[in-house]
């Protein structure tokens, strides 16, 4: 079985270098099964999370209505949008991320596919009716 290293194609060898032994956790999971190769998304802003290096049980309250301090770190974060766009990028269905929780999540997803759907039906009217 490939090493992570073997298993993604990225540029540089640095490029997650500076990642910490929770992230490689990621990484690992993130591993194409049956000999498929992804790329990895662009995980460098984790470096700059407020989040690193806390207790990730605040990320993963029992309830999601105690999400309360996650959400709060999550506010002043400089990296809280790539955060979130991760987590939905990777269908991430637990925890705080980029501070939504995973109802606000799928809220949001939810939101953003009919947008785009109404984009969708507005262009095809116009196209029809020319």
């Amino acid at each position: 079985m490939p090493t992570t290293a073997e298993a993604y194609h990225h540029e540089g060898p640095d490029r997650y270098e500076s990642l910490d032994a929770a992230t490689t956790v990621l990484l690992e999971a993130l591993r194409p099964r049956r000999g498929r190769r992804r790329s990895l998304p662009d995980m460098r802003w984790m470096a700059r999370a407020r989040c690193r290096g806390l207790d990730p049980d605040i990320f993963h309250p029992p309830d999601e209505a105690d999400a309360g301090e996650a959400k709060e770190i999550c506010a002043a974060c400089p990296v809280r949008e790539a955060c979130l766009e991760f987590a939905i990028e990777l269908r991430e269905k637990d925890g705080v991320w980029g501070g939504l929780t995973a109802d606000e999540r799928r809220r949001l997803i939810r939101r953003r596919r009919r947008r785009a759907q109404a984009a969708a039906r507005r262009a095809e009217a116009g196209i029809a009716m020319r």
